[in-house]
């Protein structure tokens, strides 16, 4: 899953396919890591998936901060999976959630403002 992942978020970076089909090809294995995550109990896995899936839903295009965004995730992925990081993670999971929904929120605030 994370080398789809991988092979998606690449493919669409090196092009300039930021559209939501690209998008859509990081959905799904996104999908697939939360579903995961949460039947072998890596809830931080499934935790930091959802927030993954819910910032991809909400754009229409991937720009430079997006794409960030999602490396971000990606790396916490592969850090997760690595250390085989069972549980919530503890306060350093929840200090973590916490960083990557305010990441989030703040790409999408700014989104909000140049569109209007």
């Amino acid at each position: 899953m994370l080398v789809r992942l991988d092979k998606a978020y690449e493919a669409a970076k090196a092009t300039s396919n930021r559209s939501p089909e690209a998008i859509d090809r990081m959905i799904s294995p996104i999908m697939e890591l939360k579903a995961n995550g949460a039947m072998f109990k890596f809830s931080l896995l499934s935790d930091v998936a959802g927030i993954a899936l819910n910032f991809l839903e909400d754009i229409e295009h991937l720009d430079d901060d997006g794409f960030e965004i999602v490396a971000i995730h990606r790396r916490t992925f592969q850090i997760i999976v690595k250390n085989k990081l069972r549980g919530s993670g503890g306060a350093q999971g929840s200090a973590l959630i916490r960083e990557l929904n305010e990441a989030c929120a703040r790409h999408h605030k700014k989104q909000s403002k140049n569109n209007e």
